[in-house]
């Protein structure tokens, strides 16, 4: 497949699906539903956890910068399982 400066690609090793960049901002990453559902449930729960707790603060205090990398970890921890169940390794 052709990248293409106009899609965003799935950040899932192996998927080769991709969303429209017009509708995520410069450097944005995206996993989609698809292999979101292949992440455990856990996972998903925790990254949902964090996101909306991280809306809680001001962008920037201490409490908002600790929420981001709580969220950070959960993103890749559903990425990782994601990859690992598309390879058929989890």
């Amino acid at each position: 497949m052709i990248d293409r400066p106009d899609r965003i690609r799935c950040s899932v090793f192996g998927c080769r699906r991709t969303a429209p960049s017009a509708k995520y901002p410069e450097g944005t990453q995206i996993i989609c539903g698809k292999c979101w559902r292949l992440g455990s449930k856990e996972s998903r729960a925790e990254h949902t956890r964090w996101k909306r707790a991280q809306r809680r603060y001001t962008e920037g205090s201490h409490a908002w910068l600790a929420c981001d990398q709580r969220l950070n970890r959960a993103w890749a921890a559903v990425c990782e399982q994601a990859s690992e169940a598309r390879v058929g390794i989890g």
